[in-house]
């Protein structure tokens, strides 16, 4: 009978330490995972600055565009006599294909960025993985009959 307590002893023991290790690796990777996530976060930010930065002063030369048309027809029209017609017209497409230019520049580098966060969803799909299959090893492990006083059979 001492020998089965001492089995069940070293068996719980070992239960522990493993389930004890699984625990630390589970912490383990959701530190990491967290990095990661972190670095992912901090190269999207890094990526969509600049291309926002241009959206964004492309829409404001739009808008812009009403007030610089009449100062320069107010312009022309002092300076060299260029019809009214003719002076709108020139400033209002010019500034209409800058900001044009400009979005459309800013949208295709908006769309050609890659998946956000795609690093750290691979890694924590592979560690939810890894942590399942772990949990199956420890939960494999052959029960022993509990409580019948039998001694524990030879695998």
């Amino acid at each position: 009978m001492i020998q089965f307590n001492s089995a069940r002893a070293v068996e719980s023991e070992s239960v522990r330490q493993s389930i004890g290790q699984v625990v630390e690796d589970i912490v383990t990777l959701g530190g990491l995972q967290g990095q990661l996530f972190q670095s992912d976060a901090r190269e999207i930010m890094g990526r969509i600055v600049q291309p926002l930065a241009v959206l964004a002063a492309g829409t404001l030369l739009f808008l812009a565009m009403v007030p610089v048309s009449l100062l320069a027809i107010a312009q022309c029209l002092i300076a060299i006599g260029i019809p009214p017609a003719a002076a709108y017209g020139l400033v209002a497409v010019t500034s209409l294909i800058a900001a044009s230019g400009m979005a459309a520049w800013a949208w295709r580098r908006l769309h050609q960025l890659p998946p956000a966060f795609t690093r750290s969803r691979e890694e924590l799909i592979q560690n939810v993985s890894w942590i399942k299959a772990a949990v199956r090893r420890l939960a494999a492990r052959p029960e022993h009959h509990r409580g019948d006083g039998r001694n524990p059979p030879d695998y």
